[in-house]
């Protein structure tokens, strides 16, 4: 069955929010996403905060990256990825740490 939940410490802002409603394909502007990542605390633009994007399977949380970018933040392998196994890979572990709702 699937787990609900998270990895600890997730901030959660659902790629849908990120995204025009009319086309998926579309990032909102800039204005309205910088004030989507203030408004939960995250320190978008300090390079040396490593973020770590991921989702349910690993397919929308590009949108999330691709959000960082428009943002300007200063992007390298050392303090932004992707998950890409995302919660459909991490609640399969059980010694990984995880907050279940």
């Amino acid at each position: 069955s699937y787990a609900k939940g998270h990895m600890p410490s997730a901030i959660h802002l659902p790629y849908a929010q990120l995204v025009d409603p009319n086309n998926s394909l579309i990032l909102k502007p800039t204005s309205e996403i910088k004030q989507m990542f203030e408004d939960r605390g995250i320190d978008y633009l300090n390079p040396n905060k490593k973020i770590i994007l991921s989702c349910g399977s690993g397919v929308s949380v590009c949108h999330g990256y691709l959000a960082l970018k428009q943002l300007g933040r200063e992007m390298s392998e050392e303090n932004t990825r992707i998950y890409d196994g995302s919660w459909t890979e991490w609640r399969e572990y059980p010694d990984l740490p995880k907050v279940t709702l």
